[in-house]
């Protein structure tokens, strides 16, 4: 149908060939922002020379360039890229112009995640603070926070700050990893205090193998 169109339709021939032009006199940019411009969005202006073409596609030299500029606006917790177009603010040969468009890459975080209005982070915690509670402190993207660990923290269990996501309407999400206490810790009486050990309790003798609590006694002994 198309193929029909283009020979017997002089308007639709026209009108295809005003679009194939349009195309080519696009202007594509790839901006790479900050995962920071990211979280909180931001605002910021590109001016550029609008260069125009003559019939041969040359580009034409003139005493004063045509100077464009687009306003780009990034929203708070843009993620996965963002694809902006401004229309006739391309090139353009004759009365025909194209558009710019401008693609919005994040660059990575090596701390912070974004899962939508949440940012995800992991936090090493001393394995005494996971066994006994406690306080951390967590870097969010509004500053140094205190999170409350609870008595019995799991790896998987999430330590949450509220109001500390995008825009404040999410959560901050702190993963916990473990650290682990070296050998002279575990030697160490202030290390134990508040664990309620009994270390005067006997192993089982009818066990094949060595509980943690055993390698315990061996290595504080």
């Amino acid at each position: 149908m198309n193929a029909f169109k283009m020979l017997t339709d002089p308007s639709y021939r026209e009108a295809a060939y005003r679009k194939d032009k349009r195309q080519s006199l696009h202007i594509n940019i790839t901006q790479h922002i900050r995962f920071e411009d990211c979280f909180f969005g931001k605002k910021y202006s590109i001016a550029y020379n609008q260069v125009e073409l003559n019939a041969f596609g040359e580009a034409m030299h003139k005493e004063k360039e045509d100077v464009v500029t687009v306003y780009v606006e990034i929203p708070p917790g843009t993620q996965n890229g963002l694809e902006l177009k401004f229309e006739k603010k391309g090139m353009k040969m004759g009365d025909v112009y194209g558009d710019m468009i401008v693609f919005i890459v994040p660059r990575p975080s090596p701390r912070f995640k974004l899962e939508g209005m949440n940012v995800i982070t992991e936090e090493k915690v001393p394995l005494e603070t996971m066994l006994k509670g406690g306080e951390i402190q967590v870097q969010t993207m509004y500053g140094l926070k205190t999170a409350w660990v609870r008595a019995g923290t799991q790896p998987k269990d999430a330590i949450v700050i509220k109001e500390c996501g995008v825009c404040q309407r999410g959560d901050h999400i702190a993963m916990p990893i473990p650290v682990f206490p070296n050998p002279t810790q575990l030697k160490s009486e202030e290390f134990w205090q508040g664990l309620d050990i009994n270390w005067d309790e006997k192993p089982d003798p009818d066990r094949e193998y060595e509980s943690v609590f055993e390698r315990l006694i061996k290595n504080k002994t």
